[in-house]
């Protein structure tokens, strides 16, 4: 379009000049051809008839010539104003032509501008963080810090919220945490990037309970199976609410350099609902969507990754704890040290289970909340 339009304004130049040459042309002829009286008019033919037989003069020799000559000229300037009527018509030929070109073409941007609209936001990558991207991951943090699983206002809010994209330090900057980055990122809420959960109809599909009526008020909470892999004597949280997926960002030597390469751990965040300390949890994902878009996909297996996975020389896991309480994690305001913190607690928790989960039931996620936060005091203390 860019090209037509380049065109349209050449062609409005040439325009532009053959008007000023013909605007010219009006004006010389004009000057060419002064008025004559017709008192001049009879005398000139008095004179001519009486002189007809007389010698012609060298004047009037010459007054002849110029006679003779101004018709060629009348003639000439007949053809300029021709050729300049042809050319205009030409050149708005060709306007009009591009004019009806540039008509699809002007609708098929706005309608490009229009889609471009529509469009979800980038998901969010270290690049594609904002300048301020502390005032958002501390307003994150405080929503989740602040939510009493008991208050109805609260997980109202929480659900609200689980559309929001956000990016957030899992460790302090200045902690040691094995040459790497670790982050909790959430891009769009219910992608396969999820922790997803069976249906208890079919154990093959997934489940899309969040979309019943009765859960329109409360977030997304998922129910961790028991299984015969799981340690007698160790806990495990029955009933998590997902915060985000860890990612890594590590600084590698490719073919090009050193560049720095981000990309997912496997392994996700989750917090324990059933207790109002809150305790936070990794939880490797074995389970994604398969083609249907409808089963469950179980192929993935665990295989350590010392390179990329968190806490990968303390032992392998597919479960364990990093914070005893959700207040132990700052966000970005982390603790110095919470690492190593963090290093000894998934020592002592972590196991190999194979975690999956399955659509949990309304009316045992209330229960078993009330039930431990009302024995519990730091739930007391939480009430308003």
């Amino acid at each position: 379009m860019q090209n037509h339009q380049q065109r349209l304004e050449s062609l409005e130049q040439t325009l532009q000049r053959h008007i000023k040459v013909s605007q010219e042309a009006q004006i010389a002829k004009s000057h060419d051809q002064p008025p004559v009286s017709d008192d001049t008019r009879t005398a000139a033919n008095q004179a001519n008839s009486s002189n007809h037989n007389e010698l012609e003069q060298p004047g009037e020799v010459s007054n002849k010539s110029q006679s003779s000559e101004s018709p060629g000229k009348k003639t000439q300037k007949q053809e300029e104003e021709t050729n300049h009527t042809s050319e205009f018509k030409r050149i708005g030929e060709q306007l009009d032509a591009i004019d009806k070109r540039m008509i699809p073409l002007e609708q098929r941007v706005v309608a490009i501008e229009t889609e471009m609209e529509k469009l979800p936001q980038p998901l969010a990558t270290p690049e594609s963080i904002t300048k301020e991207p502390v005032l958002e991951e501390v307003g994150q943090y405080e929503i989740l810090r602040q939510t009493n699983f008991q208050r109805p206002e609260d997980l109202a809010g929480l659900r609200s919220n689980e559309d929001t994209m956000f990016l957030m330090q899992l460790f302090s900057e200045k902690d040691k945490c094995e040459d790497a980055c670790y982050t909790v990122q959430r891009a769009c809420v219910h992608m396969w990037s999820y922790l997803l959960c069976r249906s208890r109809k079919d154990e093959r599909l997934i489940s899309d309970f969040w979309t019943n009526e009765a859960w329109q008020a409360y977030p997304t909470i998922l129910e961790l199976e028991r299984n015969a892999a799981m340690p007698k004597g160790k806990y495990f949280p029955r009933f998590v609410y997902e915060i985000g997926e860890i990612f890594n960002r590590k600084v590698v030597t490719k073919y090009s350099g050193r560049q720095a390469t981000h990309r997912s751990t496997g392994y996700h965040l989750v917090v324990d609902i059933t207790k109002p300390e809150k305790s936070l949890w990794l939880i490797y994902r074995y389970q994604e969507v398969s083609s249907d878009s409808q089963s469950l996909k179980q192929s993935i297996t665990y295989k350590q990754d010392n390179f990329w996975h968190p806490f990968a020389s303390v032992c392998e896991f597919d479960i364990a704890m990093i914070f005893e309480k959700f207040e132990d994690w700052k966000g970005t305001d982390t603790p110095v040290g919470s690492y190593m913190a963090s290093k000894k607690l998934v020592r002592q928790t972590a196991a190999l289970i194979r975690p999956t989960f399955i659509e949990p039931v309304l009316q045992e996620v209330k229960d078993e909340v009330r039930r431990s936060w009302d024995t519990s005091t730091p739930a007391r203390t939480l009430r308003r």
